[in-house]
């Protein structure tokens, strides 16, 4: 069941512009970021995901080949590794 509102505010969330002034407002996010992205995504093109390392300082972006839009999901032994090398716990 959906809480009061929450079908306005997806509908509001989808109708904003992520790029305004050409950029997304991802400048500002302060922590070191990693970025995982599937090459075969067919939600959001895998052509956005430099985009999204551009815009966040002390970003890093892992592409995998062989996932799509979920690869944390599709693709879990190789991603946590990354992530373990990127929280320096490996």
């Amino acid at each position: 069941q959906l809480r009061d509102g929450n079908r306005r505010a997806f509908i509001d969330r989808l109708n904003q512009d992520f790029w305004a002034e050409g950029r997304p407002s991802l400048t500002s996010v302060a922590s070191p970021t990693l970025i995982l992205w599937g090459e075969k995504d067919t939600w959001i093109s895998p052509d956005h995901a430099p985009l999204f390392r551009d815009s966040i300082p002390n970003s890093q972006l892992i592409l995998y080949p062989d996932a799509g839009h979920v690869p944390m999901e599709e693709i879990p032994e190789e991603t946590v590794q990354d992530v373990l090398v990127f929280l320096r716990l490996k």
